[in-house]
């Protein structure tokens, strides 16, 4: 299978993810191996976004995850945007553009 990614390395169609690809995707974030906290953060995000059809705001994240923002830049250095989204398999949010 062959990932389609746009310029900044967000998964085309969200349908396609499936864990594999999040691990491949972490790694291109510079994360080795998902925590299970990791995971936990993406599920939710992925749920939200199948559930409302858009990716969270950051202080919708905050209450969805019940961590506070450094716990989440903690978990994921280059900011939910940058990479619990891109992992997640979800779109760039519009204020990324």
């Amino acid at each position: 299978m062959i990932l389609e990614l746009d310029a900044k390395g967000y998964l085309l169609d969200y349908r396609l993810w499936n864990r594999k690809i999040a691990v491949f995707l972490a790694l291109d974030e510079g994360i080795k191996e998902l925590s299970a906290e990791q995971w936990k953060i993406i599920d939710l995000l992925r749920d939200y976004y199948l559930k409302n059809r858009r990716v969270p705001l950051l202080k919708e994240l905050i209450q969805v995850c019940e961590l506070s923002l450094s716990d989440i830049y903690n978990l994921f250095p280059q900011g939910p945007a940058q990479s619990a989204y891109k992992i997640a398999g979800l779109p760039r949010p519009t204020k990324c553009e």
